[in-house]
Parts: C-alpha cells; sequence; structure tokens
C-alpha cells in the first residue's frame, strides 16, 4: 500500500506522532488541558503551546480534536455506552464519521485516543469523499460488531452535501443485506439534527456527544479487531503553563 492511498496519513506523521514528535505532543497536551482548564479557548490554548512548542499543524489537529475542558470531557464520558449495554435497543450511526475511521484503521493512517476515550482520525476530508478499497472492510467490521451486540435496528444516516453519499448508502445496503442486519440507511441535508438527544449514538464528533444522551466508541473497541494502533494523546495530568503571552489574553 503507498503512502497517498492510505486514508488519514501523511508523511510527515512518522515524525509528528512517533519518538520525541510523539513525547512533545503529549507534553503540548498537559499545557493546552490547563490552559482550557483556566477558562482558555481552545483555539487561544493550541495556538499558545503550538507556538512555544513549535508542533506541526497536525500536532495542533491531534490537539484539537482530541482535547476539551477537564469538565466536559467528565460530563462526555459518564454518558459513554458499552456494547454490552446496546442489546435489544435501536442505535443511530454516523456514517461518514464512522466509516472514515475505520478506514483509516485499516488503511494504517494516523489515528489520536482523545481524553474522552474516543478514537479519531485526522483524515480532514471536509465534503469531498471518494470509496476507498478499505471501505468495504470497514463497513463490514461496523455491521459486524452491531450485530454481535445484538442491536435491535441500525439507522445509518449520511450527510447529502458529502461527495459519493448516495454510493455510500448502496454498499450499507447491500452488505448490509447480506449480513442480515435490520437496518436503514438514508442520506439527509441535516443528519447532525436527527442525532441529537439520542440515547445509543455511534460517534466521535464531539458536538454530537456532548448533545446526545448516550453514545458508543465503536471505533474504539474497534481497535484490537483491525490491527492499526491509536495514539494517546494525554498521558498524565493539566501541565500548569507560564508561557509568557499566554498571560495577556483573558480567559473567555
Amino acid at each position: 500500500m503507498t503512502e497517498n492511498a492510505r486514508r488519514g496519513y501523511q508523511a510527515r506523521d512518522a515524525e509528528d506522532f512517533s519518538g520525541e514528535g510523539l513525547r512533545t505532543l503529549q507534553k503540548a497536551a498537559g499545557h493546552v488541558t490547563w490552559l482550557m482548564d483556566q477558562g482558555y479557548r481552545k483555539e487561544a490554548a493550541v495556538r499558545f503551546v503550538g507556538d512555544h512548542f513549535q508542533l506541526s499543524l497536525r500536532q495542533r489537529e491531534a490537539l484539537t480534536r482530541g482535547l476539551d475542558p477537564s469538565e466536559k470531557i467528565w460530563k462526555r464520558r459518564s454518558k459513554r455506552t458499552s456494547a454490552e449495554s446496546l442489546a435489544g435497543k435501536s442505535v443511530i450511526v454516523d456514517g461518514f464519521n464512522t466509516v472514515i475511521t475505520l478506514e483509516t484503521a485499516f488503511s494504517r493512517g494516523t489515528l489520536i485516543r482523545g481524553r474522552d476515550g474516543a478514537v479519531r482520525d485526522l483524515a480532514g476530508l471536509h465534503g469531498s469523499y471518494r470509496i476507498i478499497p478499505e471501505t468495504e472492510q470497514a463497513i463490514l467490521l461496523l455491521f459486524g460488531m452491531l450485530k454481535k451486540a445484538d442491536v435491535r435496528f441500525v439507522l445509518i444516516l449520511l450527510q447529502r452535501q458529502i461527495s459519493n453519499s448516495g454510493r455510500l448508502r448502496e454498499m450499507f445496503e447491500k452488505i448490509g443485506s447480506d449480513l442480515g442486519v435490520l437496518f436503514s440507511a438514508a442520506v439527509m441535508d441535516d443528519p447532525a439534527e436527527e442525532m441529537r438527544e439520542q440515547p445509543n449514538l455511534i460517534t466521535t464528533n464531539s458536538v454530537l456527544m456532548d448533545r446526545a444522551e448516550g453514545w458508543y466508541g465503536l471505533t474504539a473497541d474497534a481497535m484490537p479487531l483491525t490491527g492499526a494502533k491509536e495514539i494517546v494523546l494525554y498521558t498524565g495530568r493539566p501541565q500548569e503553563t507560564h508561557f509568557r503571552d499566554v498571560k495577556a489574553e483573558n480567559p473567555q
């Protein structure tokens, strides 16, 4: 597999997310967390700390996606459910969000485990999506995990504005039917509204997780099944920061 074919991977990731690059990133994560816990906006905290440690754009993106203030993290973690708790229940799947992360895992792309325990990708497709050879593996794994959990019904939501949403829905329909899963796949303009306040939501979108009554970390549970290894951003506790330039900006 060539590097260009790897979902969610860039050539510099080997340097940014291993060895000294990873140790610096994890140290930076502690400082960003401390600043957010003092009331600083995430964007400002990542910028200050990123500049201090001379982090790459990818490393800064990892901090942004994987970190939040401690209070928000604890509240989000309290709503996390387990696969066992889904038996006999209906679930809603954030389709693109979940499939892209699983594709990244099978592609050996870069994955991060955030403070909330969710595993996220850094694919950054932003509305442009194409089906790759790992797409079928991702869908098979998703359905297989939910079938093993004895889920009663699966509703997969896809955003219409993202390219190839119709083709992805067709793949879901074919694979799900072949596996005998009770499900429905829908393409809609605003799937986020349908996911609001759901008790059994599968996503790693932090905004949707915070709005949901409960969320299941399927991508995190899937990691051993894909053979992928995620990067743990946060390894200790918030690190008090005394960067001189931070003092000039007021907390939110």
